[in-house]
């Protein structure tokens, strides 16, 4: 379970981080924003992997490494973030919740505390757009 909710932060705080940036209106989210939340989640899972922590479900690491599954996951957030369904997965509830997503970010970077040699540049630019509200 642990791992799981791990793995769940990896992919649901870069999402919160562009709502953000955005005023959670994803389909104002950039190509170049869509293209970070895939890419920060991909460096939280190098980092969970480095600190022994199973990718939860197993294999969802393909989605944000390279090939077909990543290009499927690219066209998930897409769709996520030009239809409403990005309002009622996401921004809805970032709107709300800015004390919850501020615990899960405070909670992750107590993990990488854990690993300071992990570079994770882009997840860092992206946290900044949570960290200026």
């Amino acid at each position: 379970m642990d791992a799981w909710l791990k793995c769940h932060m990896a992919e649901i705080l870069p999402i919160g981080y562009v709502s953000y940036a955005v005023d959670c209106s994803l389909p104002r989210a950039s190509k170049a924003q869509r293209k970070a939340m895939v890419d920060a989640t991909a460096e939280a899972f190098v980092l969970l992997k480095a600190l022994d922590y199973s990718i939860r479900p197993v294999g969802d690491e393909a989605y944000f490494t390279g090939g077909v599954k990543r290009m499927l996951w690219q066209a998930i957030v897409y769709v996520m973030c030009k239809t409403p369904l990005g309002r009622l997965a996401a921004t809805d509830h970032c709107a709300h919740a800015i004390s919850e997503m501020t615990m899960l970010d405070r909670a992750w970077e107590e993990l990488r505390t854990e690993r300071p040699d992990i570079a994770m540049p882009i997840w860092d630019s992206l946290r900044l757009l949570l960290c200026e509200r």
